[in-house]
Formats: structure tokens, sequence, C-alpha cells
């Protein structure tokens, strides 16, 4: 990131535990050597495109107390490209890792490593679908599921919650692999808010 070395204002996004509403909100985070600083501070929402695209956005996520690990989906409305959700950069890329294994679906892994993978529900069919038997993706999902509720992902429906934050017609602050959008107003805003 292009910032010089100090604390500087993120703008963020902020779940709810209801439904798939999202708000833009903000976070400070210290910036050393062009690095944001935010393991162990916040928990980071990454979205890279997986259709051929360049595209990579970070945001910082609020409102969720997660224990250390990471989730990974290509089940994201309405591109599905790879969206990652993590407290560490390890984690993460572990998550991602298994769900690229997979040609796409969704793994939730634990530890600040990820070296624990809680559930996985591949879906190798353009990153949505599979062609098992219905019933065994069925406990797949559930245990997708309750691993996401287990890290702390509290929601009515949490699996939902996760494949909606790139929606970008739902409002109000989504992500994309081309930037964060402000729904309301049909536009793309940047990472950082003003000082």
């Amino acid at each position: 990131m292009d910032l010089p070395d100090g604390t500087h204002r993120f703008r963020a996004m902020r779940v709810n535990p209801r439904d798939t509403y999202t708000e833009a909100a903000e976070i400070e985070l210290p910036v050393r050597d062009g690095e944001v600083a935010w393991e162990g501070r916040t928990v980071l929402v990454r979205v890279r495109n997986r259709h051929g695209g360049t595209g990579t956005v970070f945001a910082p996520l609020l409102g969720r107390e997660l224990g250390e690990g990471a989730v990974a989906t290509t089940y994201a409305h309405d591109s599905h490209n790879l969206l990652t959700i993590g407290t560490s950069w390890a984690a993460m890329a572990a998550a991602a890792a298994a769900v690229v294994a997979d040609g796409g679906g969704v793994a939730v892994v634990r530890g600040a490593a990820g070296d624990t993978v809680a559930a996985r529900l591949p879906l190798p069919a353009g990153g949505v679908l599979s062609a098992r038997p219905a019933a065994q993706v069925a406990r797949e999902s559930g245990a997708v599921r309750a691993a996401l509720e287990e890290w702390g992902w509290t929601h009515l429906n949490p699996f939902m919650s996760v494949s909606t934050l790139t929606l970008a017609v739902s409002p109000a602050l989504k992500i994309t692999d081309r930037s964060l959008v402000d729904v309301v107003r049909r536009e793309p805003v940047g990472p950082t808010t003003a000082a």
C-alpha cells in the first residue's frame, strides 16, 4: 500500500448477526514500510478474481469476535470469485489453498497457521455446484455451518452471511475484486478514509 508510516484510518465492513446488510465503518491501523499491520487487531476480508482477471481487494471486517482461523469460498455471489476471511495471512492462505485444491467450494480452517481443517465442502462445478450425492453435500454444508459458528461467526445463517459479502447489489458496503462498493450510491470507494 502506498501510504507513509504511521496510523491511518481505513474503511471497513461491519456485519450483523441477523441479515446480509453490511455497513461502512472505520478502523485505525498502523502502517510500516508500506504494510498495514492488521493481524491481531482486526479480521480481514479479501476477494481475488478467479476468472482470468488480476483484481484483488482487501478490507477490515468488523462485527465478529473470531478465534484464530479463516474461511475461504468461491460460493460468493454474484461473481463467485475467491473470498477469504481470516485472522492471519497464514490461515487465509491455508483456507484458500484448500478451496483451490478442491476446484472451488468452501473451507474453514483453525489456528493461526490454518493447520487444522475444520470443514470442507468441495464445489468443483463453477465453484458453486457438486455432482456428488445430495445427502453428502448436505452433511458437508452442515459441517461448514457448524465450523463457522464454532469459529465465532454468529449469524442466523452463517453460510449466507459470508457468501453475500461480495453481493454488490445488496446494501450497503460490499467488496468485489475491483473495489469496495457503496451500494446505495452505486460507486466504488477507496480503502482509506479522510483523517
